[in-house]
């Protein structure tokens, strides 16, 4: 009972900016990891691909983020930490 405590004093003491992008993290990781798990097969099923060719085409999805994160982070560090990045964000990642 008392760490349950001290946990949910923690997370009282957050920003409610930080709390927003763990929630996003959360749900957004949570969607994609899981549905990579069975991406594969279905390309390969539904779209005739070899399972070669169906894993390059879902790790699409992985190598945007790997390119453009730093992008974003450049202007992110230029213009500022601003809520519409963080909905910019949102937005393109549930888009992809």
């Amino acid at each position: 009972m008392g760490s349950e405590l001290n946990i949910w004093k923690f997370l009282c003491s957050l920003n409610i900016m930080i709390i927003t992008l763990l929630l996003i993290d959360f749900f957004l990781y949570g969607y994609t990891f899981s549905f990579n798990a069975i991406m594969n097969k279905f390309i390969s099923e539904r779209f005739g691909y070899t399972t070669i060719n169906a894993g390059y085409l879902s790790a699409v999805p992985t190598f945007m983020c790997a390119f453009l994160s730093p992008i974003i982070a450049y202007f992110v560090d230029k213009y500022g930490k601003r809520p519409e990045w963080l909905i910019f964000s949102f937005v393109f990642g549930i888009l992809s």
